[in-house]
């Protein structure tokens, strides 16, 4: 949503009375980028999925653990890249950490209960 209210936002006037249109480059950027990360987020959940059932992973509180536990990572990840060591606070970092963690969360439960429902379950049948 921020890239595409940056991408109908008027460009800045630096002083040098140039346009500064970096928020217009940016956000295009992260346009153009984004079906790729979501193409590499469909074959990362597929992978796990499949790994799961291969490691006769069958109950659903496994799968949900499992799900928590990538979610945990994703923060860990996300809290270390947004937030380098110097320029920012611990409790920014945490922040970082916290939101992120919510986030995947959020998206990788219901899928895990997906992937067991369809999967798991279905192989026991």
């Amino acid at each position: 949503m921020l890239a595409l209210s940056e991408l109908f936002a008027q460009p800045a006037i630096l002083a040098t009375v140039e346009p500064d249109d970096a928020a217009m480059r940016g956000s295009g950027l992260v346009l153009l980028v984004l079906p790729f990360l979501y193409l590499i987020a469909v074959a990362a959940a597929f992978v796990s999925g499949v790994l799961l059932l291969r490691s006769q992973c069958k109950s659903l509180r496994a799968f949900i653990l499992a799900a928590l536990g990538v979610a945990v990572l994703v923060g860990i990840c996300m809290a270390i890249l947004a937030a380098p060591p110097g320029r920012s606070t611990a409790l920014e970092t945490l922040f970082v950490f916290a939101l992120t963690f919510v986030f995947a969360a959020i998206s990788f439960v219901p899928a895990a209960g997906c992937w067991w429902l369809l999967g798991a379950r279905s192989n026991d049948a």
